[in-house]
């Protein structure tokens, strides 16, 4: 568990990988953020720092949030509370006794 955040199974964020601009539809690789034309992937680490799951790149000029919501399937099923899970004694589990949370970053309100 994260020690600080011990309702959160796992924590997700938006890597940028540079590229050179494509000599077709090159808007849709800028990314207006970092400033750079590139790819973006979103990927989930698990407290012990393994990633459990990584998406297919997607163009620089995508917002995280979408990216974030095109992988929802993937976050409903993983963040399911199964009966052998350990217990949450997070401020959250009150309100969410279903689910585990998620960390993420500001760009993905």
């Amino acid at each position: 568990q994260f020690k600080n955040f011990p309702c959160a199974l796992y924590a997700t964020d938006v890597i940028f990988q540079q590229a050179n601009r494509p000599s077709l539809e090159g808007k849709l690789y800028f990314s207006g953020k970092h400033k750079l034309y590139g790819y973006k992937t979103e990927v989930s680490v698990a407290p012990t720092g393994h990633a459990i799951d990584v998406t297919a790149h997607r163009p620089g000029s995508v917002s995280d949030l979408v990216i974030f919501q095109g992988n929802l399937d993937f976050h409903k099923q993983a963040l399911a509370k199964h009966d052998n899970d350990d217990k949450d004694n997070g401020f959250l589990s009150v309100r969410y006794p279903d689910h585990w949370a998620v960390l993420l970053d500001k760009g993905c309100q």
